[in-house]
């Protein structure tokens, strides 16, 4: 009996963790593809792209993300939310504007937290735009 219960406890432990990594590597993913889309000059139906805003939100069924087009005629148009997972929270908010040709203002470091366990992932993210993912 006791070392059903101690397996169990390990593989809810594992499945916490694997839940938080495949959040953490969706967020990473919506993280490049801004910058990217940035680096490239991703017009969408811009004349003239302003930047790519890439904005996370705590909500009550977990964490989302969502990335936003802003054209030089100061039009946009967001390219929809993307739910990470439930149960987790991330600190603070990523409101990162990434422009065509340009560095990011500052680096920023925020932490992706699951709320069931004490696992977590923080982003490096400096200001050439590197990003760089650690896990607890």
């Amino acid at each position: 009996m006791l070392l059903v219960s101690g397996a169990m406890a390990s593989y809810t432990s594992f499945i916490e963790k694997q839940r938080l990594v495949t959040a953490a590597e969706k967020l990473e993913s919506g993280l490049r593809e801004a910058q990217n889309m940035a680096k490239i000059g991703y017009l969408g139906t811009c004349d003239e792209l302003r930047e790519i805003r890439f904005l996370t939100s705590n909500s009550g069924t977990g964490v989302r993300y969502r990335t936003q087009v802003f054209c030089a005629d100061a039009t946009n148009n967001s390219l929809g939310y993307v739910y990470l997972a439930d149960d987790l929270s991330i600190s603070p908010q990523i409101d990162i504007s990434f422009r065509p040709y340009d560095n990011l203002a500052s680096g920023i470091t925020v932490v992706l937290s699951s709320t069931r366990s004490n696992n977590a992932a923080t982003f490096d993210i400096d200001k050439g735009g590197s990003i760089k993912v650690t896990y607890n």
